[in-house]
This record gives structure tokens, sequence and C-alpha cells, in this order.
């Protein structure tokens, strides 16, 4: 209602329908007016057409002016500034300007209905453009311009000034309305734009913005670089495709929990490029939220830090490897020994220290220089490498001067031969920049824990080894014990010897009659291998079969044996002699092999020896050494008809257990409880129990040396199936057993 009675024409309705009443009534009305005042009254009835002018005059001016401002109100309130421009002459001068330029600019209207001011208060560059704007609106009813005016504080103020031409009859421009809106914030913040923009894409970070439901609306230039991927290829997506699967769902969980309760998150993580390369980044999520404090966007910023991890690798591997040979170096040795020691403590378990020295490098710098005594030690370090069985186990200490260690350590004599081997290593020609080298070596070995409880006294030790080497003679070695260094050159003396012994026929089969305790008949024979060595003599094999083992000849050895055995007793068959079984002994190395089943029956094939009278032997020992994985292999060569037999049965430390584990024909009682048979109730109670359960399970048992009536009888007694022993016969040579069938005579029970 209040709006409508406010409107001017209102106003003017209101007025006229005053006015006519005044015609209507007016000599009633003039009577009211001035009915006390008779002079009055007269004269006011004579002029009253006058007063009714005057008064309707009155009337409308007040309406006017009311409406005139608040129509300045309206103006004033308003943002946009009004003005008015005049066309006089060729030039357009001011004709209103509303008020509330003295907020924008900080001048009254009335300062500014001078075209001077509006000149003199614009930006230089700009005044030029400003001078022609009517070349420019002379087509235009409506135009807009951005000008720049300094305002009453010299401040720039960012203008947008918009014209509505007013045209005559003629087209002739002969008005403009304009207004004023200032953009300074809106140019302020478009040049912050434009500067973030600029670093946006300028910075060597990666940044990523994603809705707060994690789907990505940008990625800048460096996002691109490190990725691979540009926006249009990952826009809309979740940034998970970039993960590189090295974090476990925990990461994430935990990352985004930061998030959550702290609004962001910084750490080291893996992501995958374009090209599936995984690459470390140290990544930044910000969490971006309104006024409400809900979540709107995230901000990811990250960096490569690839070449960083590089270079700290590279530091760190500096810090503890020799850059010329990459080996580790004293430092890194110290620590990788005191672990070593904590590992053997663990398993209770030994290890050799081996330090090894070039014998007279000096001289090799001397002639050749130092450049080619630099390939020397490169050479030399993989010539190291390649002998150890643990490649990681060597370090440079410096100079020519190496450490290197052996484990698990089952034997002392294994350094020993390990030292051997280098040297050897070390003797081979040398070829280095077309020079023709020969070098030779030193070693010295400590053992843990008999010659040193700390890595600082392992190394003392070793290092006093290798000058008690150098002393006794170049290209050597020596332990840090005399003992043990002469021990040790006997056995790879030994070893070197054995080695031989195949190829100079030093190794020889002789055969053990098996006897049939109830008939007292020959049954078979056992295969034994004897060394007779051209420098020592006759070499029980109780001292080069350990050696076969440990060197890994035992292979090469058992091959032969059982080569040689049933090439034999084929022989004897062919010959007419008859034998129910050859046993033949076979170690727990042999069984490993890949190949065994095919080595039996390739010897089998190439003798012609019937499978039914083979007999193997494994001691009960090598079964528990390799467990239940040969169970396969024994029953495929129980289908062919070959016997297997428990050898040493009883010493080992699950017997019963282990029966029912194996395929096995025959068990043969160790040697060390028939010895005392006559005077040890243990071992007669053994004895005993034993061929009581071998029985049980259908198993023949043979007692193994019978020395004497008594042994015999007392086995007899015990119903065992067989046995053998220097009662009846010693081993012999082939051809002495050949006799001895042909002469043997039958004991009676």
């Amino acid at each position: 209602m209040k709006k409508f009675c406010t409107s001017p024409s209102i106003l003017a309705l209101l007025y006229a329908m005053i006015a006519g009443l005044w015609i209507i009534g007016s000599d009633w009305i003039v009577s009211v007016m001035f009915y006390q005042s008779p002079d009055l009254l007269v004269m006011a009835q004579q002029y009253k057409g006058l007063i009714f002018v005057l008064a309707t005059a009155l009337l409308v001016f007040a309406a006017l002016k009311t409406w005139q401002n608040r129509l300045n109100r309206y103006i004033n309130a308003s943002p946009a500034v009004l003005y008015v421009l005049k066309k006089s002459g060729n030039e357009f001068i001011p004709e209103f300007v509303s008020d509330n330029i003295q907020s924008l600019m900080g001048y009254s209207a009335n300062d500014c209905m001078h075209t001077d001011w509006w000149f003199s208060h614009l930006h230089p560059e700009d005044k030029a453009r400003a001078a022609s704007f009517s070349d420019n609106i002379a087509m235009d009813d409506h135009v807009t311009h951005e000008y720049r005016f300094y305002d009453a504080q010299d401040t720039i103020r960012h203008i947008r000034d918009e014209m509505q031409m007013i045209r005559n009859k003629k087209g002739e421009i002969i008005e403009i309305i304009g207004t004023w809106n200032d953009i300074t914030t809106e140019k302020q913040q478009f040049q912050a734009l434009q500067q973030a923009k600029v670093v946006f894409d300028s910075t060597h970070e990666g940044v990523m913005i994603t809705d707060q439901n994690c789907r990505i609306l940008n990625v800048n230039r460096a996002f691109a670089k490190v990725t691979g991927y540009e926006l249009q290829e990952v826009q809309g997506r979740n940034p998970n495709f970039l993960s590189s699967g090295k974090q476990a769902p925990e990461f994430y969980q935990t990352m985004w929990r930061n998030i959550k309760g702290n609004g962001f998150w910084q750490g080291e993580i893996y992501n995958r490029r374009k090209n599936g390369e995984i690459y470390p980044e140290l990544l930044t999520i910000n969490e971006v939220k309104d006024e409400k404090g809900q979540p709107t966007h995230y901000i990811a910023v990250f960096t490569d830090i690839s070449q960083l991890k590089a270079s700290q690798k590279q530091l760190d591997f500096l810090s503890y490897h020799d850059v010329l040979t990459h080996l580790p170096n004293r430092f890194l040795l110290t620590t990788q020994l005191q672990q070593q020691i904590e590992i053997c403590q663990n398993q209770k378990q030994g290890f050799a220290l081996l330090m090894l020295d070039l014998d007279y490098f000096k001289d090799i710098n001397d002639s050749y220089g130092h450049p080619i005594g630099d390939k020397v030690l490169q050479e030399l370090a993989q010539r190291l490498q390649h002998h150890l069985p643990n490649q990681d186990a060597i370090a440079r200490l410096g100079g020519d001067e190496f450490a290197l260690w052996l484990y698990p350590l089952q034997q002392e004599q294994e350094a020993a031969r390990l030292a051997n081997e280098l040297l050897q290593a070390i003797n081979q020609p040398w070829l280095i920049e077309n020079n023709d080298l020969h070098l030779s070596a030193c070693i010295g070995i400590s053992l843990y824990p008999d010659h040193g409880q700390s890595p600082e006294q392992l190394l003392q030790n070793a290092d006093a080894a290798l000058y008690r080497a150098k002393a006794q003679g170049r290209n050597s070695y020596a332990y840090y014990s005399q003992e043990l260094t002469e021990l040790a050159r006997q056995r790879i003396e030994l070893e070197a010897q054995l080695k031989q012994a195949l190829q100079n026929g030093e190794l020889k089969l002789f055969y053990q009659p098996q006897i049939c305790l109830n008939s007292g008949n020959i049954i078979g024979a056992e295969a034994l291998l004897r060394w007779q060595s051209s420098k020592h003599g006759m070499i029980p094999p109780s001292e080069f079969i350990p050696l076969a083992e440990e060197t890994g000849l035992i292979r090469e050895l058992g091959k032969w044996v059982l080569h040689e055995a049933c090439q034999q007793g084929k022989s004897w068959l062919d010959k007419g002699y008859k034998i129910d079984r050859l046993a033949v002994n076979i170690s727990a190395q042999q069984l490993l092999l890949d190949d065994i089943e095919t080595q039996i029956q390739q010897v089998l094939d190439q003798t012609g020896f019937p499978h039914a009278l083979l007999e193997l032997e494994i001691t009960e020992g090598a079964l528990i050494e390799i467990n239940t994985s040969i169970q396969p292999l024994l029953k495929k060569l129980q289908n062919q008809g070959i016997s297997i037999a428990i050898d040493d049965f009883g010493t080992g430390y699950s017997s019963l257990s282990y029966l029912k584990r194996f395929s096995v024909d025959i068990l043969k009682i160790d040697k060390s409880f028939v010895d005392d048979i006559e005077t040890d109730k243990d071992d007669r109670a053994i004895i005993k129990a034993i061929i009581s359960m071998a029985h049980s399970l259908e198993l023949k048992v043979l007692a193994e040396g019978v020395e004497n009536e008594q042994q015999r009888a007392y086995l007899a007694q015990q119903d065992c199936d067989f046995y053998q022993g220097y009662l009846t016969s010693q081993a012999l040579p082939a051809d002495e057993f050949i006799d001895f069938i042909a002469n043997h005579q039958p004991h009676k029970n």
C-alpha cells in the first residue's frame, strides 16, 4: 500500500480530485475556512480562483519534491554511479552525477560536474583511449569501457563505464546516460587468479585438485610431467589409479584419518607412472572447507623424490662400501660380523673369518702404475666373490687387504678348503690391459667362537694369522692356531690326492661275505671301498669317506662304486657263481641328486646285473638328515625289485619312527651293539628288541661285526637272520672272495 500511495501518478490523481472538490464546493470551503473573519471571507471569495491555483501548485511541487528525494535515495543506494552527459557543440559535458560518487571516489557530485575533472583523474595510460571514445560510439547505442581512475586518496580504481546513447530523430547523439561500476576488487581477484594460475602451471611440484568425492578436477603441468598423464586422461577419475600397490590398505586408512582429523597429511608414498614405473614422492594433502566447515575440495601437492632417494642411497652406499670395488668397507664389515655373531649365538654354530692380502702388490703399482693396480683389485674382488658360497660375505679393508667369512661352518677344515680354492683362483693368469701378471696371496683364518667373541678380536686374530702365513712363505694360509693349520694342510693334501685316486686306479672294492645264521650258507656280500694310496698306503674309509662327503666327491665315488660292484657281480654270475644279493652303500648326497634313479637304472642296464640281486644300503643317519623326501624314490626302487637296507641301525635318534615312514627290507644292527654282547646286558636287550620289532614288521635283520662264536650263538638264539664279520671273513678282494665262496663250509647250529 505504501508503495502504491507514493507513486507520482497516484499523487497527481489525488491532487486532481482535491482540485475538483475545491471547484464544486469552493463557496462552502471558503465559508468554513473564514467564517470567523468576515473581511477575510469576502477577500477569499473574490480571489478563490487564484488561491486554488496556488494551492494546487504547492501540492504538486511538494509531491514532485518528495518523489525526487525518494528517487535520489534509490539512485544513491545503488553501487553504480549514474551520470548524464549533454552534448554542447562538439563536446559532451556533465549535466548530472549521482551523489554516491562520493563514496566511490571521495569527491562530491559538484566536483565531478566539470569535464576537466574526468580527464585529470584518469590513469595516464587510459587518457588517449578516453579522448577518442567518440569514434567508438558513433555507430553503437550501447558502449562499455574499462578505465582506471585515481580517487581522492590517489588510489587506482578500476571502473567499468557503461553508456547508453540518446539520439534525436536525425540519429544524432544528443545525450549520454551512463553508469560507473567499481570493479577494482574483481580486477584484483582476477589478477590474483592469474598469478595463482601462473604459479599453478609453473611450479615444479605436481598439483592435483579434487572435489569432495575425490574426483579429479584439475592438474598442473608438473603433474603431467611426473606421472605421464595429461588432464584429459585423469579428469573425473579417482586418484587411486596412481597407486603402486606397495602400501597396504592400513596405510591409506591412517592417511585419511589424519586428513579428516587435522585437515592435512604429509608423508612419503610410492605411486606408479603411466609407463608402469614406480617412484617415490613427498605428498601433502590439504582439505578445503566451506564457511560451514564442510569439505569442498582436496588439494594434493607432491614432489618426485626419485633423484633424492637415489642420491641418498648412493650416499649411504658410499658410507658403507668401498668406492673402487663396491664391496663393504671395514665399518660395514664390523657391523656384519656382529650380526653374524648374534646369529651363531642363537643357532649354536660357528663361522670362519678369512683375511687375504696380495703378495708384492706394491711392485705392481710401482711397475705398472696405480690404474693397473686398481683394475687388479677390481678383478680380485670378482674372483673372490665367484668362489664364495655367499657373495655378500666379503669386504675390502683397504689397499690390497680383503676380509671374507664362511657360514655356516660345519668343520674347521672347510675354511682351509676355501682358502686353498681362493689361492688357486688368484694363481690363475691375469691379463690386465694386455699386461700378463702373476699374482699370489696369503690368507689368515680365525674361527668364531674359538678365536674371538667380538668382531675386533676376530679381525685382530685373523690379521695375526695372516702375518704367520706370510712368514711361512708366500701363497699360503694359516689359522690363528698352529695346530689347526697343520691339520688343515693335511686334510687339503688328502683331498687333492683323493681326487686323483680314481684316475690313478688307487680305489678298490673289497667284498665281505654275508652269512645265513640258520644254514651257515653265504647269501651275499657287501661291497666296501678301500683306498690303497701310493703315498700313504692303505687309508681306512673312516678317514676318506667323511672327506669325500665334505667335498662333494662322494657323488662321483658313489657312482663309480655302484658301477664297479654291479659289473663285478655280473662277472661272477656269468662264471656260474651263485650270489643271492650284492649290497652297495649309497650316501645321502647321492640320494638328493635329481637323477639318482636314472643313474641306478643306467648302471644296471650297462652292466646287466639283475635288479633283484642289488641291495642299496642307506645309513640311518642319512635317512634322518634328508627326512621323508626320499620315500617316493625308495618305493620306486623296491617296485623294480631292488632291496633297501638301513645300515648302522640303532645309532640314530628316531629309529623306530623311521621304520614306519620308509619302505625298507633289511635292518643292519650296528657293530657297536654286537661288540659287548657277551657282557653288556643293555646291548643284548637292545639287539633282542630290534630283532623282535623288525620281524613284527616283516623285515629281515643282519648283524654287523660278528667276531666270535658267542656273538653268533646269541644272535642265532634271538632268531637273527644274517650276519657278517671277521668270524667268517674280513672284506676280500674280488678274486679272493670267489675262492672263499668255493671253499666255504657252512657251520652247524
